[in-house]
């Protein structure tokens, strides 16, 4: 009898390190068509002739690049290529594998230096990158007339609005200069305080896959823990460290990895926008008052089960039938059952 268990025993062991197997053996085999289909798409359009580490494409009075194959740390991109000007950063549209391939997005690099000649680009170049751990900085020709830089960072020339922090800037401080109106892209990666100035009057959180972004949830980066903003601005404030709008009524950003276990929503709140719970580092108690009418925060459960970490238990205190409640049962009633949410009713 202790011989059968020991054949059924091992035909399921060996069952399962087949089916894994095939498993990983589809998934070689996808990921080789794609990188497959990649090269029949690069070899579709131009490459370079007075450069070949380039792959371009002819647009409306220049040449766009669509792909960078070679292999340099610090790219400068040409102000021409084949005698017409560089014109724009883009890449190559896969429609059977329904992905895009940014132009340097499958290159390791540290920085990438912007043409005289560029106009535009596509956002992907910058942030959907084998380059997230290395890619520090964004230098620009200084006679480009839409583009500038300062300190890594892209600017529009007249460095009223920012538009690219490199995921890897070597600053954990960032401070957004003062003159800035408008941000798209506010943080690194590894971004641990933000300082926000008098100028600034509107965050544009709308890059493709920035740090901010989590399958189309809203996220903050993970080292991120204080966000500070100029008492002279009109349109932001901060307290202890939390990002709202001027008068507190709306909670805009709560930093990741700010310290302290609990967390009390002031009285004055009314919104609370980005607010990735389940992800914060210490918090496991927030309260919500009375006043609050709209909760859009997210957790992120799935992505602590896909990643191997165990959802820490979060305690909501709040107010019955109020937002809160309302948030706590409809948003989330797995998560509510499975205990990793629980719910505190306020007198």
């Amino acid at each position: 009898m202790k011989n059968k268990i020991i054949v059924v025993f091992l035909f399921v062991i060996l069952f399962i390190f087949s089916s894994c197997s095939d498993i990983n053996n589809e998934n070689i085999e996808n990921n080789y068509n794609r990188d497959t289909n990649y090269k029949s798409l690069i070899n579709s359009y131009t490459k370079a002739v007075e450069n070949p580490d380039y792959i371009i494409n002819d647009c409306e009075g220049g040449v766009s690049i669509v792909a960078y194959v070679g292999d340099d740390t610090d790219i400068v991109i040409p102000d021409s290529l084949d005698g017409k000007p560089v014109i724009s950063l883009d890449g190559i549209y896969d429609k059977t594998f329904d992905e895009y391939y940014s132009a340097i997005g499958f290159c390791e690099f540290d920085s990438v230096t912007l043409p005289s000649t560029l106009k535009s680009y596509n956002i992907g170049n910058f942030h959907n990158s084998w380059a997230e751990n290395t890619f520090k900085a964004i230098y620009v020709d200084k006679n480009n007339p839409y583009y500038s830089s300062k300190d890594g960072i892209l600017f529009n020339k007249d460095k009223t609005k920012l538009f690219v922090i490199p995921p890897n800037h070597e600053s954990k401080i960032i401070n957004i200069p003062e003159g800035t109106v408008i941000a798209q892209d506010i943080v690194s990666d590894d971004t641990v305080t933000l300082n926000i100035p008098a100028s600034l009057e509107k965050i544009e959180i709308n890059c493709y896959y920035p740090a901010w972004y989590y399958d189309s949830d809203i996220v903050t980066p993970y080292k991120l823990t204080e966000i500070n903003v100029s008492k002279n601005n009109k349109y932001f404030s901060s307290k202890d460290g939390v990002l709202y709008n001027k008068d507190m009524t709306e909670l805009m950003i709560y930093p990741i990895n700010k310290p302290g276990e609990s967390f009390k929503v002031p009285d004055s709140v009314e919104k609370i926008d980005y607010f990735l719970l389940t992800d914060i580092t210490y918090l496991s108690t927030i309260t919500f008052g009375k006043n609050i009418k709209t909760i859009e925060a997210v957790t992120d459960f799935d992505y602590d089960v896909i990643y191997g970490k165990k959802p820490k238990p979060l305690i909501v205190n709040g107010y019955r039938n109020t937002a809160a409640e309302k948030w706590y049962k409809e948003q989330f009633p797995d998560w509510t059952e499975e205990k990793f949410l629980f719910f505190n009713e306020l007198d």
